[in-house]
């Protein structure tokens, strides 16, 4: 998870710095496109995390669980494709 982090950082940081020769605007829009960006990453890595304990649940219930998981996988995959 780390050397993601600074992966992505590095990413960024590695655009912005081509964008750097475009001028000062498109440094500050590009800066805030990677932030509006990492803010939905995030709340969609959040949507994502949510499931393991919806999908747990499920399955200790047992009673019609197969249904109820695969519903809740497909509503969390498409919360993942929307958001990421």
């Amino acid at each position: 998870m780390i050397a993601g982090n600074v992966a992505w950082s590095g990413i960024a940081a590695t655009d912005l710095l081509l964008v750097g020769r475009l001028g000062a605007e498109a440094v500050a829009a590009g800066a805030l496109a990677i932030n509006l960006f990492n803010a939905l990453l995030i709340f969609g890595l959040g949507l994502v995390t949510a499931a393991a304990p919806l999908i747990a649940s499920e399955r200790g219930r047992r009673r019609h669980s197969v249904r109820d998981v695969r519903r809740t996988v497909h509503q969390t995959l498409r919360a993942a494709a929307f958001f990421v």
